[in-house]
């Protein structure tokens, strides 16, 4: 077959996944507003079994994207992952793909669990980063994931981590919490201290040292990548990561309009618990870029009646030139149960 004939296959079939995505429910679909045409998974399930690496490559995609209505081509999926003989593209979509479509978890763990041992890193990272996807119904991968906290590659050592926090306190047994802290202490992959802080803040029996140095890491003096990975692994702990709130809010100001955007994610998610945000809130509301005063006072809304020393504040942006500010302002009073006069 010629590439532009293997190429315009390729394409026909991400044209036919938009066309399945985007069909309208019919009459006894499930609820959820789309369902995904079966023909088409069984179009992709054969491209899955050809002989050419793209279209296989392609049709692992393809499932993935379609996600848990392709729950029938999971086996198939779990032999590509599986196949030693596969190109590690293909395996390693299948992998994402497993972890989109969340099927059966007996039959979507053991194949990703074996396939952590994969001697390609890029497999190994994606079959770490399915399972966590998974979460708690991929408990049964914690031991295989926590022996790759000591892979020589960093990648796969963040994603082991991360996939781990991932699947909650329920499946962390005091032997993978050690050899999160082990990875830590050692310091042999400097670059994946934010996702073993991350881990052990999810299921160390005392997470406040770890939520403490993952809101040091968002301080100026570290590089932009690491507070932006740190504000996201607080944003994942959601309300356990109150205690962070102060360092969330002096991001807020931050010159660089992702991590503000990053530091105002990680705040909404710690909810009304993050009273200590409410002085870097008010100065976010009073000197930051249009996009951080818009936040702050979103989020001091968010705060409830115990952000009520923010009204004065409040009052004077909702009088601001600036519609959705205003609009934010206004909002925000009427949640902390104050006037707008």
């Amino acid at each position: 077959m010629t590439l532009k004939r293997r190429v315009t296959r390729i394409l026909l079939a991400l044209l036919l996944l938009a066309a399945a995505l985007t069909t309208p429910a019919l009459a006894g679909e499930p609820a959820g507003g789309e369902f995904v045409n079966q023909d088409f998974v069984a179009v992709q399930l054969k491209a899955l079994a050809s002989p050419d690496m793209l279209e296989r490559y392609a049709a692992a995609g393809a499932l993935g994207e379609v996600g848990p209505p392709a729950s029938a081509a999971a086996p198939a999926l779990a032999e590509r992952l599986n196949d030693p003989a596969e190109s590690p593209l293909v395996r390693t979509a299948a992998a994402e793909a497993l972890g989109t479509i969340a099927a059966d978890p007996k039959v979507s763990v053991p194949a990703l669990s074996a396939a952590l041992k994969a001697p390609e890193p890029l497999v190994r990272c994606a079959s770490a980063h399915a399972l966590g996807m998974l979460g708690p119904s991929a408990a049964m991968a914690a031991p295989a994931l926590a022996a790759n906290l000591a892979d020589p590659v960093e990648g796969v050592v963040t994603a082991a981590a991360q996939a781990l926090g991932r699947l909650g306190r329920g499946a962390a047994a005091p032997a993978q919490v050690t050899a999160l802290e082990a990875a830590l202490a050692s310091g042999k992959q400097p670059g994946s201290a934010i996702a073993l802080r991350f881990a052990l803040a999810r299921l160390s029996s005392d997470p406040a040292p770890h939520v403490r140095a993952l809101a040091a890491s968002l301080a100026a003096s570290h590089p932009p990548r690491e507070r932006v990975a740190a504000a996201h692994a607080l944003e994942e702990l959601g309300p356990a990561a109150a205690m962070a709130a102060p360092d969330l809010a002096a991001m807020l100001t931050d010159h660089e309009e992702v991590l503000r955007a990053a530091a105002a994610l990680a705040l909404s998610a710690t909810g009304p618990a993050a009273t200590g945000a409410l002085p870097g809130l008010l100065a976010a509301l009073k000197d930051g870029p249009p996009d951080a005063r818009l936040a702050a006072a979103t989020l001091i809304g968010r705060l409830g009646p115990a952000a009520a020393t923010a009204a004065p504040a409040l009052r004077e942006a909702a009088s601001s030139p600036d519609a959705a500010l205003a609009r934010a302002a206004a909002l925000a009073l009427k949640a902390i149960g104050q006037s707008a006069h």
